[in-house]
This record gives structure tokens, C-alpha cells and sequence, in this order.
């Protein structure tokens, strides 16, 4: 569904994605880790359409993706971000925000209603705004608005970042949960290895802009790279003595 070929992207005149390479099947989730400035953003905007001073090779479903994309390419990719309520306008309810992507796309409005139970919300939301709501409900807003376009693909820029550890279990299992039920491929950055166990199969680990290796998630204790080392020993919570 995804693919990434030599991608490189410079700011200043230095590359802080530098030959990135790599495949996501349909259906599936990949997890971008790696310590903060490693690119793992910068890859995610790339993807969404969001930068677009590049070079390399993008394709969603085969088809090239060049700088500027189409209405379709956003109808079937959308993408949630870190901080839920700067991804929300703060003068517009709920409502108005689930209704926004297909007004946008010049599509036929949807009772958001369905869209709110399926993320565990209730219709009783709808007229709330984004400061009226908690962390939790907020980033599950920003997940179903993304759905009302019914996309083919997520991409996940550290989704549950700020949230406590009871809510991002829970977003992460409705994350999950849509994954299975729709049929999403999914691409979740990510700064923590638990985060990235709940969700992917395969894990690329990001070094100073490039990938230094993909384990599956099984291997990731048995990976030999400093940087995945140093990752899996923090989620750990503990280095072990020599």
C-alpha cells in the first residue's frame, strides 16, 4: 500500500532524512521509532503531503506520489496528529469539526453521531468545543474526523503522547480496533517502544535520518543497533548490570 524509496529531505542545506527506504502492506502497521531529531516526523509529513521539498520515490497503492497531492490522495490518507487540541479549531464544536473534512471534499454530509460511537463517544459531545472536552475525548474526536472520509491509510504522529497511561491504552486499543475492523494500513511515529508493541508488526528504527534496521516486533529484544538497545532498556525501565 506504502512505499518509500531513497527518500531525502533537507532543511538549511542539511539532510535530516537521508536515504530512507521502506514497504508497509495493506492492512498492515508499521512503527517509525527513534530518539527526538531522528526524522521520524519529517518522513510522516512528507507522507501526508505536508512538505514538499523532496526527492526519492512516495507511492500509495503503486501509484507515484508527487509534491502537490489531490483531494483523492487525502480522501484515502489522513492523518493524526501529536497535540489534539492544536489540531482543533477552538472556535468550532464537534460538530462542526467532524463535519469540516467533507465539506472540504465537496462530499455529501454524514450524521456524525455514528462516527462518535465508533470511537466511544456519545452524541451528547456534538455541541461541545475542543476545551470543554478532556485530552482523551479530544484526540478521539481528531481520529474520527479523520474516518468520516473513510481513508484507506493512518498516519499516526505520536498519538497518544499527550495523554496518561489509561487513556493512550485505551486510544491505542481503539486504534487497534479500527485497524482490524476497517482494514487499515497504518504508519504510527513514535519516541517509545511500548507505544509501538500495541500496534505494529514491524518496528523501523531511525538514526540521525536514516534506518538503521527493521526488526519485527518479536525481535526487537534480540536487535544488536545502539539506538534500538537503548530504547528497548527504556522501556524496560532499567539497564541491566554488566
Amino acid at each position: 500500500m506504502i512505499e518509500v524509496e531513497n527518500l531525502r529531505i533537507a532543511h538549511d542545506g542539511r539532510a535530516v532524512v537521508d536515504g530512507v527506504s521502506f514497504k508497509v502492506e495493506g492492512g498492515a502497521c508499521l512503527g517509525l521509532v527513534g530518539e527526538s531529531g531522528s526524522g521520524k516526523s519529517t518522513i510522516l509529513r512528507a507522507l501526508a503531503g505536508l512538505n514538499r521539498e523532496w526527492s526519492g520515490a512516495m507511492r500509495l497503492d503503486g501509484a507515484a506520489l508527487g509534491p502537490v497531492r489531490t483531494p483523492g490522495f487525502h480522501r484515502r490518507v489522513q492523518m493524526v496528529f501529536q497535540e489534539p487540541l492544536a489540531a482543533l479549531h477552538p472556535r468550532q464544536n464537534v460538530a462542526r469539526q467532524l463535519a469540516e473534512p467533507r465539506l472540504i471534499q465537496r462530499l455529501e454530509p454524514r450524521d456524525p453521531v455514528p462516527a462518535l460511537a465508533e470511537v466511544g463517544l456519545g452524541p451528547e459531545l456534538l455541541g461541545r468545543y475542543p476545551h470543554q472536552i478532556s485530552g482523551g475525548q479530544r484526540q478521539r474526536v481528531c481520529i474520527a474526523r479523520a474516518l468520516m472520509l473513510d481513508p484507506e491509510v493512518l498516519l499516526l504522529d505520536e498519538p497518544t503522547a499527550a495523554l496518561d497511561a489509561v487513556v493512550e491504552r485505551h486510544v491505542l486499543d481503539l486504534l487497534a480496533r479500527l485497524r482490524t475492523e476497517r482494514g487499515l494500513t497504518m504508519i504510527l511515529v513514535s519516541h517509545s517502544l511500548k507505544t509501538v508493541r500495541r500496534m505494529a508488526g514491524r518496528v523501523a528504527v531511525l538514526d540521525g535520518g536514516r534506518i538503521v534496521e527493521t526488526p519485527t516486533v518479536a525481535d526487537l529484544d534480540a536487535a544488536r543497533h545502539p539506538v534500538t538497545r537503548r530504547m528497548v532498556e527504556a522501556a524496560i525501565g532499567y539497564r541491566r548490570a554488566a
